[in-house]
């Protein structure tokens, strides 16, 4: 295990809002979103996934997935494990980036930069970051149930097919849900008024509960 540590940067880089003193140590432990951590504690071999739109050509987009084949101090070898056919595979170098977080994002008072590669671990990801993705196999893992339209959807649609899902249900049993030793039930969110105006080929109901014991 290696662990990159963020770049120093001069103290002029970030604003003072207040007369609290913001110091390095202090920086160096936010984590806002969107902003790789001040150590990235990384491995040949493991998951990344890019937080920044690098070069779009050559596949390096934010959400992209890659694994890291090389290390140095300022640059990554890595090779991309998602996308097109003709960007898959491809070996790329990821560059130490300076990335800048301003004042009200992530309910930060203040604005800063930090130097470091733009990429966080990712053997795990959010259902957004997923969206776009396709997988062999996918653990979809609910501790509480989605909270917005398609988002179920997303989620069990990495695969081709229903074989390589597995589904993880962490949340209490749901209000309705018929009474079983385990809890096979999840809701799917639905907005019926972005099905307005449309000629429904079935009944969607909203808040739908899904049985996953019948997928």
């Amino acid at each position: 295990m290696h662990a990159v540590r963020s770049s120093p940067v001069p103290t002029s880089t970030y604003t003072h809002f207040t007369e609290q003193p913001r110091t390095p140590e202090l920086l160096n432990t936010l984590n806002p979103a969107g902003l790789p951590p001040h150590a990235l504690h990384l491995k040949v071999g493991c998951v990344v996934i890019l937080l920044r739109n690098i070069n779009l050509a050559e596949g390096l987009a934010n959400g992209t997935r890659l694994i890291v084949r090389h290390m140095s101090a300022n640059v990554i070898q890595a090779q991309i494990i998602t996308g097109a056919d003709g960007v898959r595979g491809r070996l790329v170098c990821i560059p130490r980036l300076t990335m800048t977080v301003k004042a009200g994002e992530d309910d930060l008072p203040f604005s800063f930069r930090r130097r470091q590669f733009p990429i966080k671990p990712a053997f795990a990801m959010t259902i957004n970051k997923a969206q776009g993705q396709t997988f062999t196999s996918v653990g979809i893992y609910l501790p509480a149930p989605v909270f917005c339209h398609g988002q179920l959807y997303v989620a069990l649609s990495r695969c081709g097919g229903p074989d390589g899902v597995y589904v993880m249900i962490a949340h209490p049993r749901l209000p309705g849900a018929p009474e079983e030793e385990r809890v096979t039930y999840t809701y799917n969110i639905v907005y019926r008024e972005i099905f307005a105006g449309l000629r429904p080929r079935a009944h969607i109901p909203a808040n739908a509960v899904v049985d996953f014991m019948e997928i």
